[in-house]
């Protein structure tokens, strides 16, 4: 990015309105429903279709309140907040948020099927940018840092150049990605750079990736927000006002998924049969969403053999699991005997991470219980006898006898057994869940477990 000459037109009340459309995308705390009816056309064709459910009063008073803040500024005129709601009754809403993948217009309609009101995609990365920059640069304000004036973030936020650099770099990501960079971008317009210009040119990015380097473990969150602003269309659309509920529906894209070149026995046995063939749906539901439906519907001639739900929920869990029984195998090879206090400590460690083990893997035995899939014996054979160690163990937190370690004395492979038992978690997929919900005729269930 070109070093802008002049602050990039972001504004303050633009910002809280971004960041409040972020939020209401990603919480969707105003849906009360969300229903997606895939329809299977013919061979590998398939459309979609969503239906939302939005109920304005689900709205906290800042989203309604940057809704309206929106409604005041897109208007541009010198009326107070009551005659422009008496004048415009509508507020704007986010519904939904769209790949960038898609190129072709998504029209919201209304349960009467007429066509609501929505934001073009530039004025929406336009509060994007704003509220991403208001929000890194309270982040880094935070910081104790910052309070040192010989500090990097003290002199990037008394820069005023780095920071224009930083904004028009965000707004250049959101708005501007399609555009190609050629030579004009890296020099100023109407003269050429001089070689002091390229020299401050030069301390000034140094300054920024410095401080953005530094803090990227802090910044971690704050570039998720990025990614999902940099890779999703928000579908902000205008709704009544007046009205309480709202019936929305519109018609989203299906993507397909690069497929590995990777010869698996799964594709093989599904080429065995002839006119069959696997299609996978993949959907991110916010954990604060009341109710969530999919509905798979075929026109004449193409059957469903066979339905299967699988929610990645527990994924979060599992890894930190695997990543604390490695780091416990560490602690069991460096114990020392003669310190009781580390020692009970680590004792009372490896029996809560057991303990979330067994948990775990007995959710997962009920999920192929229920599916009517038998968990290969091999594949878990490490876990399982971690986990019978400790269901069997007495006394795992005895009160009468603080120094007592039940698990420590008697698993003296454990160390071995806790790494394998991680790389088991991990190669198995054990995070997600597996469900059946229809199957006409019964496959082989060995052939797909084991592929």
């Amino acid at each position: 990015m070109p070093i802008p000459g002049a602050p990039p037109p972001l504004s303050r009340e633009g910002a809280a309105v971004g960041l409040a459309f972020l939020d209401m995308a990603l919480r969707q705390n105003h849906i009360r429903r969300l229903t997606e009816r895939l329809t299977f056309v013919e061979h590998g064709v398939a459309s979609r279709t969503t239906e939302v459910d939005v109920r304005l009063s689900l709205l906290d008073p800042r989203q309604r309140e940057a809704s309206h803040l929106f409604q005041r500024l897109s208007s541009r005129s010198a009326r107070t907040r009551r005659e422009e709601e008496a004048a415009t009754p509508t507020i704007w809403v986010p519904v939904t948020r769209i790949s960038r993948l898609s190129v072709s217009p998504i029209d919201v309609v209304d349960a009467a099927g007429n066509k609501l009101p929505r934001l073009t995609q530039y004025e929406t990365s336009r509060l994007l940018a704003s509220g991403l920059y208001r929000l890194l640069k309270g982040i880094l304000t935070s910081q104790p840092e910052s309070r040192r004036r010989d500090s990097g973030i003290s002199r990037l936020l008394r820069q005023e150049r780095a920071r224009w650099l930083i904004q028009a770099a965000l707004i250049a990501l959101l708005t501007e990605r399609s555009r190609p960079l050629n030579d004009t971008d890296a020099h100023h317009v109407g003269r050429p750079a001089t070689q002091t210009d390229r020299l401050d040119e030069r301390d000034i990015r140094e300054l920024v990736l410095s401080v953005l380097r530094a803090h990227e473990a802090q910044l971690e969150p704050y570039f998720k927000l990025v990614d999902v602003a940099l890779n999703d269309y928000l579908l902000v659309a205008a709704l009544d006002v007046t009205k309480d509920d709202h019936l929305l529906s519109y018609d989203a894209p299906v993507h397909l998924r690069e497929r590995a070149p990777v010869e698996s026995p799964l594709s093989a046995w599904s080429r065995s049969t002839s006119g069959r063939y696997c299609i996978q749906y993949l959907a991110q539901v916010p954990a604060g969403l009341r109710s969530y439906h999919i509905v798979a519907e075929t026109e004449a001639g193409v059957h469903i053999e066979a339905m299967s739900l699988v929610t990645d929920v527990d994924a979060t869990r599992t890894r930190e699991l695997a990543t604390d029984l490695k780091a416990l195998a560490q602690r069991v090879r460096k114990q020392k005997p003669d310190r009781p206090i580390e020692t009970r400590l680590l004792e009372l460690e490896l029996q809560g991470a057991l303990g979330r083990l067994s948990e775990l893997f007995r959710s997962r035995q009920w999920d192929a219980n229920e599916a009517g899939v038998d968990v290969w014996e091999g594949a878990f054979r490490d876990t399982r006898g971690l986990i019978e160690r400790y269901l069997s163990a007495e006394d795992l937190i005895s009160e009468q006898d603080p120094n007592s370690t039940p698990l420590l004395r008697a698993m003296l492979p454990i160390p071995a057994m806790l790494e394998r038992a991680a790389e088991e978690l991990r190669e198995h997929d054990v995070g997600s869940d597996f469900s059946v919900v229809k199957r006409r005729k019964k496959p082989d269930l060995r052939t797909v477990d084991r592929a």
